[in-house]
């Protein structure tokens, strides 16, 4: 497990991923001290971070959050191809000729992966907004809950590519349904927003169905936005069905690679 762990930390240390994060890191770091460059300065008593938006608007937090979603994109995109590497023939003979279960094998490379490139995310985002703190002469924990977002996000859809990479064995299949998912939550969500009659048809329900069991990294996003906000959370549903699904893939992801004979 120790292995499948500093593995992944070794293939993104030695690809191209961690500089264009850095990259775009610095990009990020910028747009941050163009915001302090506007000559805000908050001096009140008592503040919360509502009365520093009140004064620098929402665009810096939303900026924050598409930065991490842009990173989580890159990371999925990066990664989606290393379940189907494992599972070629010369890779799956190497992997499978030590004390090692395909459980632990799932397992241990999500693990690893979400250790290395979501630990990477974690440090980049803690950057950008210590340097929003340090230049606003503001702190509040809980803007923090932005780092909870990237982990959770990750681990949603590193649950739909290990599945798909199981499955098929192919990186391009597993981001394309990483992709259709991601467009078809925010349908559904629109959807389900919609006011709808007592008596739906058969199409609607089943539009529904799948709302209710797809991840919604969308909502979730703005139950993360609320809690940096300090805002009351309506609807909890979105973020735990979310993390529950992504749970149920990986535990069908182990007993489907538990079925294969290599």
């Amino acid at each position: 497990m120790k292995a499948l762990v500093l593995d992944s930390l070794d293939e993104m240390l030695h690809g191209k991923f961690i500089y264009l994060i850095a990259i775009i890191t610095a990009i990020m770091a910028l747009i941050v001290l163009f915001f302090s460059s506007l000559n805000i300065h908050i001096k009140m008593r008592n503040l919360t971070i509502e009365d520093v938006t009140n004064f620098i608007g929402n665009p810096l937090l939303y900026s924050i959050c598409l930065f991490t979603s842009l990173l989580i994109a890159l990371s999925v995109i990066a990664t989606a191809g290393h379940f189907p590497s494992i599972l070629q023939k010369s890779s799956v003979e190497f992997y499978f000729s030590k004390p090692l279960s395909k459980g632990q094998l799932i397992i241990g490379k999500t693990t690893g992966i979400i250790f290395s490139y979501g630990g990477y995310i974690l440090l980049s985002a803690l950057l950008v907004i210590s340097i929003a703190f340090i230049k606003f002469n503001f702190f509040a924990w809980t803007a923090l809950y932005i780092l909870f977002f990237p982990i959770l996000s990750l681990f949603i859809w590193l649950s739909i590519t290990v599945f798909i990479g199981v499955i098929f064995r192919s990186a391009v299949f597993s981001i394309m349904a990483v992709f259709i998912t991601w467009l078809l939550q925010y349908f559904l969500s629109w959807f389900h927003s919609m006011e709808h009659a007592v008596t739906r048809s058969t199409p609607e329900e089943i539009l529904m169905i799948l709302y209710y069991i797809l991840p919604k990294t969308s909502e979730t996003s703005g139950i993360i936005f609320d809690l940096v906000l300090n805002k009351p959370i309506e609807n909890w549903f979105p973020l735990y069905s979310s993390f529950l699904f992504a749970l149920a893939l990986f535990y069908v992801s182990i007993l489907i690679l538990k079925s294969k004979d290599y």
